[in-house]
């Protein structure tokens, strides 16, 4: 009866670590485009807790770098916004194994004009 709860309590210790994804399916470097009503390109960098930081780069002004950050769920859910607050951005959308693509959307620009702009992104891990 010991060695059946044993096992029972160890196979049930295996399952749930193997629902519990980590991080490193995503930590790394990820670039990729965006395009919409602004075109460009964008790379971030996962780190082994699921933090982001990146830049999203408009073709139309390639020397003015926008700075974003956010996070990845462990299930692969990405949030990013614009960390200096000028230009209201955000990018949203899904991470898998070395695939990304979602949705990104700015509100205002950098002169605290309101624009409603928006497109979707798609990228790839390095």
């Amino acid at each position: 009866m010991k060695r059946l709860s044993l096992l029972t309590l160890l196979s049930v210790a295996i399952l749930l670590s193997c629902k519990n994804k980590d991080y490193k399916d995503y930590e790394g470097t990820w670039k990729g485009t965006y395009m919409g009503e602004d075109q460009g390109s964008w790379s971030m960098e996962v780190d082994e807790e699921g933090n982001v930081d990146g830049q999203a780069r408009s073709n139309d002004f390639p020397d003015f770098p926008i700075s974003i950050e956010g996070s990845v769920s462990k299930s692969g859910d990405v949030d990013l916004i614009d960390d200096s607050g000028f230009f209201d951005l955000s990018f949203e959308g899904k991470l898998d194994d070395r695939n990304a693509d979602g949705t990104w959307v700015s509100k205002s620009d950098s002169a605290g004009t309101t624009v409603a702009i928006s497109g979707s992104w798609s990228g790839s891990k390095d």
